[in-house]
């Protein structure tokens, strides 16, 4: 994940005030996908989880 401008190939969704940006050729994978803030012993940062595995 990046800071970044949205290109004419990505798509753009809105929740909770936040823009998240992705190309539109990873749709697929990202479908159903929850994007979390995780701060645990482990370290902190975003994680993606996927609900149903549609890739590999």
């Amino acid at each position: 994940m990046a800071l970044d401008e949205p290109t004419e190939n990505d798509s753009t969704i809105t929740t909770g005030g936040i823009s998240f940006i992705y190309s539109k050729q990873d749709e697929p994978y990202i479908n159903d996908s929850i994007i979390d803030f995780e701060d645990s012993y482990m370290g902190k940062g975003f994680v993606v989880k996927n609900a149903t595995s549609n890739c590999c």
